[in-house]
Formats: structure tokens, C-alpha cells, sequence
């Protein structure tokens, strides 16, 4: 509560120091007018900012009337002002302009089209030279073009890199599956995502985010139908609709005696990922003439990746697997008496080599582990899904409704953003880090303002 003190203003100094502690809010009562009638006006002001603020709305929601055609205008200011800002950057004279930019390789040819109908207009294309660091451009075949925008929250390529986008669309969606499990999130997923492209009208990259989750709902379908998951329903009422759930079925996580497989399911699929990640990282080395890179930092983490399946599983099939293990100490002895190359000579050198030894090992070990969280978001969606419909299922037939609606919208939202958050980070970290730099500058044209406008075809 709140507790209203008055007193003399000769003793201001001392009572504000001895209530300091309380924060008080001074609010001096000077002057000709007496409180009650400060109270009136502060009253009226009230009222009188009250009909100001009621006729400014009003005027704006006359003014909505007008928005399309302002936001096409600003479109087309700003569009205007970019050309005239270009002009003025270029050499020009009262009868000639200058103009020097970039233009996509896979473009070149439309550019010699256009500008060859233009009369009075006189070009040259050229590469770009070793000084010049050329912004990126990147383009996909169309399955793979929604996944530019995560390589868009990492950051574009350089220009001596490859575009990372083909190299982990695949595993995005099909971690994102996994994160979810769950086949009826996957068609509501696909449902909403249609309705968002279909009805709103949205930016170049929210189009591509929606299309992505359309693909990766299509994966979640997948994965729920074979880990049995729709909504955490397990058709127990119906002896057709369980019959082709354990059919279709290859992999109950929920089930203690198979939770442990679909553990072991998601790091071995850490394990190929990272195996391809430093793959990549090797022909891209070679590809940006740094065998040094290539040999001592990325070749021997691929052939023990490739060794320790065999030590390992070769003894278990009843076969010698003696071999693999004298690989494995070759690879660790070439990567302490090579990997340190660059660095001093004798011991600096070797204790380079140690540390990189370690250093791969456990960040190897690690990096696999980190792949749980696959297995962890996976269970915890179909655990929620299942505690929603136990909660529905003992309600009445109103709470009932409520409780499923609720429950499984927070239950997708919650796991769609966990998913994607999780995906991303398990891209961003432990893939991206065995080959690809990124922080290039994007391309971007000289084109009609879109920021307000969108043009339906």
C-alpha cells in the first residue's frame, strides 16, 4: 500500500534523508492553489489528453484507408532514392553515366540480354580480381532454397568457401523430425505452415522459413510413423488403428526396453554427421590449397572416425580386430609429430601435437555426446503428448477439449521451437566447426523496394 505524508517545508532536508530508504515521491504542495483544486486540474488534463488521444485515433483509423497506397509510395520513394544515391556515387556528366557492380555468374547471361536491347549503352564483364573480395550469392535447387535462411542466421560464405546449404539440409530437417517424433505435429506443422503462405502476406525469408517447415514437417511425419507417435495416442480403443501402429512401428523410444536404442540411434547419427563434416573440411582445404589444413588437421580425425567402428565391432563379430586398434595408434603418433607443423621446431612443435591429440579426442567424444539432446527433445515430446491426453481423458468432455487443444498447441510450439533452436545449434557448432568459416558479404541487387509490398504472380 501506499501511505500519503504532509508536512511543513522547513523540515524537508531532514525528513527526506530519514525516509530515503522508503523511496518516497516528493510532490511539493507550493503555490496559490490549494490541493483539492491542483487535484481538479490534474483531472481535467486528464480528460482534456483523453479526447486528444481519441481524435487522433479516430484520424488514424481514417487514414487506413490510405496505407496500401503510402507503403507502395514509400516502396517506390526508396526505390527511386537508391537509383538517384548510385548516380550520384558513379562518375557522371550532364550525358554519361559510369556505374561499376556485381553480377552473378549464373545470371550473366540474362544481364547480356537486357543491356544488349539498351541503346547508347556500352558494358564489360570481368572475374574478380585477387584483391577484390566479391559479395556472396547463393542458389539452390528448389527442395534445398527454403534452408538458405539458417545459413543466412550463420552467415554467408566467403568467397573461396562452398555453400554450405546442400550439406545439411537433409540432417536439419531429419534432426528437426527427430526433435519432435511425432507424426500428427508433422501434419499440423505442413497445415499451418500452407495456411501462413497462403493467407498473409509475407518477406522473402518468412516465406522461406515456412517452406522449410513444410519440409521438415514432412520428415516429422516420417519419424513419428515409425516411432509410433500421433499426438501421444496409442489406439489402445481401437484394435485396427494399434494394429498398424506396431506395424508400421520400428522403434518405441517410450518403451523402457527400446529407450536406450533410440539413444544409441541419435549419436550414431551424431557420429555420420560429424564423420561427413570433417570430410567436407578436408576437400575443402585441398579445394583452398592448404594441404597443411587438409593432411595434419582433418585426414587423421576422418580415419579414426572410420578405425574405431572396426576396432570395436570387429571383436564383437568374432573377427580380428587387432589392426584397427595399431591404425589407431599410427594416426595418434602422425597427428604429435605432424599436426604442430607451422608452429617452432622441437618440443614446441611436439607439444603442439599433444594438444592437438587431446584436443581432437575430446572434443571428438563431446561433440558426439552433444547429438543427445536429439534423444532428449524426441522423448520429451511424446511424454508431454502423453500426459496431455491422460489429463484430457479424466476430464469432462468440455475440459476434455481444452485440455487437448491447449496442451498439444503448447506441446508443438514448445517442441517446434526447441527443435529448431537445438537443429541449428548442432549445425552452427558441432558441423559447421569441422569445415566451414563463413562471414562473407551477402549479394544484394539493385531492385524495386519490397519492404512494404509484396507482388503476387
Amino acid at each position: 500500500g501506499r501511505i500519503l505524508l504532509i508536512w511543513h517545508s522547513s523540515v524537508d532536508s531532514g525528513l527526506l534523508d530519514l525516509l530515503k530508504s522508503f523511496d518516497p515521491t516528493p510532490c511539493p504542495l507550493t503555490g496559490p492553489l490549494t490541493p483539492g483544486q491542483r487535484l481538479e486540474r490534474v483531472k481535467k488534463e486528464i480528460e482534456t489528453c483523453e479526447t486528444e488521444a481519441e481524435d487522433v485515433l479516430a484520424e488514424a483509423k481514417g487514414l487506413l484507408e490510405h496505407r496500401d497506397s503510402l507503403y507502395l509510395a514509400l516502396d517506390m520513394g526508396k526505390t527511386e532514392s537508391e537509383g538517384q544515391r548510385l548516380v550520384a556515387d558513379s562518375a557522371a556528366t550532364d550525358s554519361a553515366i559510369y556505374l561499376r557492380g556485381w553480377v552473378p555468374d549464373t545470371v550473366v547471361d540474362e544481364v547480356k540480354g537486357v543491356l544488349d536491347k539498351r541503346e547508347l549503352v556500352h558494358y564489360s564483364l570481368r572475374p574478380s580480381t585477387e584483391d577484390e573480395t566479391p559479395p556472396v550469392y547463393i542458389h539452390n535447387i528448389a527442395p534445398v532454397r527454403p534452408f538458405e535462411m539458417v545459413t543466412d542466421l550463420y552467415g554467408r560464405p566467403r568467397p573461396e568457401e562452398s555453400d554450405p546449404t546442400p550439406f545439411f539440409a537433409f540432417f536439419f530437417a531429419l534432426f528437426f523430425g527427430i526433435c519432435l517424433t511425432d507424426a500428427g505435429y508433422g501434419l499440423l506443422l505442413i497445415v499451418f505452415s500452407l495456411l501462413f503462405l497462403k493467407l498473409l502476406p509475407l518477406g522473402p525469408t518468412t516465406r522461406k522459413m515456412f517452406r522449410m517447415m513444410i519440409i521438415a514437417g514432412v520428415f516429422t511425419m516420417i519419424v513419428g510413423v515409425l516411432t509410433g507417435g500421433f499426438f501421444g495416442l496409442t489406439f489402445e480403443w481401437s484394435p485396427v488403428l494399434s494394429k498398424l501402429r506396431k506395424t508400421l512401428m520400428v522403434l518405441d523410444p517410450l518403451d523402457p526396453d527400446q529407450m536406450f536404442y533410440f539413444f544409441y540411434f541419435a549419436l550414431g547419427l551424431g557420429y555420420l554427421h560429424l564423420l561427413i563434416g570433417y570430410t567436407i573440411g578436408f576437400i575443402e582445404a585441398l579445394k583452398q590449397k592448404d594441404p597443411q589444413t587438409a593432411l595434419f588437421r582433418k585426414l587423421p580425425w576422418i580415419l579414426v572416425m572410420l578405425l574405431v567402428p572396426l576396432a570395436v565391432g570387429l571383436p564383437m563379430l568374432g573377427a580380428d580386430g587387432g589392426w584397427a586398434w595399431y591404425g589407431l595408434i599410427a594416426i595418434g603418433l602422425y597427428v604429435i609429430v605432424f599436426s604442430g607443423v607451422g608452429d617452432d621446431s622441437g618440443l614446441p612443435r611436439l607439444g603442439a601435437g599433444f594438444f592437438n591429440l587431446y584436443t581432437g579426442f575430446s572434443g571428438l567424444f563431446s561433440d558426439i555426446l552433444s547429438y543427445a539432446r536429439l534423444f532428449a527433445l524426441g522423448l520429451a515430446t511424446g511424454v508431454i503428448a502423453q500426459v496431455v491426453n491422460t489429463m484430457a481423458f479424466e476430464s469432462s468432455v468440455i475440459g476434455m477439449i481444452l485440455i487437448l487443444i491447449v496442451g498439444h498447441t503448447f506441446n508443438l510450439a514448445m517442441n517446434t521451437l526447441g527443435g529448431f533452436i537445438h537443429t541449428a545449434r548442432l549445425q552452427f557448432v558441432e558441423y559447421f566447426g569441422k569445415f566451414y568459416t563463413g562471414g562473407g558479404r551477402t549479394f544484394v541487387p539493385f531492385a524495386r523496394s519490397m519492404e512494404h509490398t509484396v507482388i503476387k504472380g
